[in-house]
């Protein structure tokens, strides 16, 4: 696949609560939609950028939590905990 490049134009929709107008009913909150048109501009290289996903190997060696130092299990398994949805 080949990314893009040039200018594109990316359209947001926001939503936000303001109060409602004279002659509603007061205390009354709705939605209010904004539309955002930003113009973005993607570097334009000399030579094409394509994405290539990485061949499988069958050279890969299984490793085990219990080969890695005291130091470096206890460094993994603080960011696994940092990086989980549950945690």
């Amino acid at each position: 696949r080949t990314l893009t490049s040039g200018s594109r134009l990316l359209t947001l929709w926001t939503s936000f609560f303001s109060t409602t107008t004279a002659g509603a009913s007061l205390g009354r909150r709705t939605p209010q939609m904004q539309k955002l048109v930003l113009q973005v501009d993607f570097p334009s290289p000399a030579f094409d950028i394509v994405y290539k996903a990485p061949e499988a190997t069958g050279n890969i060696t299984p490793l085990s939590m219990e080969t890695l130092d005291k130091e470096a299990r206890t460094r993994l398994l603080s960011l696994i905990t940092r990086h989980s949805p549950s945690g």
